[in-house]
């Protein structure tokens, strides 16, 4: 499963603490958004720094927000005193961002586990092999944020070509009508012959 992004904006964003922003986001590998290029509803999917070192604000910031400010009774993730920002504001993003990342991946398990009682339903409704395995892929290519799939079948030592889709390659002829050996000339063929998975990083 791919990590999920992380994105930080600082408020304001000509706080005096920028360049430390900055070289503890760059230092952890997250990105620094300008937030007058979001909507509110962006801002709502990031991490904030919000710079209250010479401002007053109401209590309740929210629990994605690091607040630098001498008023530690702020509702936020963290507060973090202008005096202790060298020493602190590192450890306190590095918490957040850790925090944002396992919250991110427990929701997209909960959202695979409920796609797949949804492909279980939609399928069990199927009774058309083609149309069925259009949609096992289907279903498939979604759970995995795939951008094209093919399924194969075995039949007489051969991988017949069953269902393909591909959002990016237009192809065109009948599935039906292509066949692989079971052997090592073709990445399906090897692993049909040896019952296994490939996982074949940047292709």
């Amino acid at each position: 499963m791919d990590q999920p992004r992380i994105e930080l904006a600082l408020l304001p964003p000509d706080s005096s603490y920028r360049g430390k922003i900055d070289k503890v986001a760059e230092k952890l590998g997250i990105q620094v958004v300008p937030v007058d290029a979001a909507s509110p509803a962006d801002l709502a999917e990031r991490i904030l720094i919000v710079d209250l070192s010479h401002a007053v604000s109401a209590g309740d910031l929210g629990r994605r927000v690091i607040a630098i400010s001498e008023d530690i009774s702020l509702n936020c993730f963290e507060v973090v005193r202008p005096s202790e920002v060298d020493l602190r504001i590192e450890r306190a993003i590095g918490n957040l961002v850790e925090v944002e990342r396992l919250r991110a991946l427990v929701e997209q398990e909960q959202s695979t586990v409920g796609l797949l009682n949804e492909i279980g339903l939609s399928l069990s409704a199927i009774t058309e092999r083609g149309a069925l395995l259009e949609a096992i892929l289907t279903h498939a290519r979604s759970a995995l944020s795939a951008d094209a799939g093919t399924i194969y079948l075995t039949e007489n030592n051969e991988l017949l070509f069953s269902a393909a889709q591909n959002d990016t390659v237009a192809f065109s002829g009948k599935t039906e009508e292509r066949r692989l050996k079971v052997d090592d000339g073709s990445l399906a063929g090897f692993v049909a012959g040896r019952n296994t998975i490939l996982n074949i990083d940047d292709v």
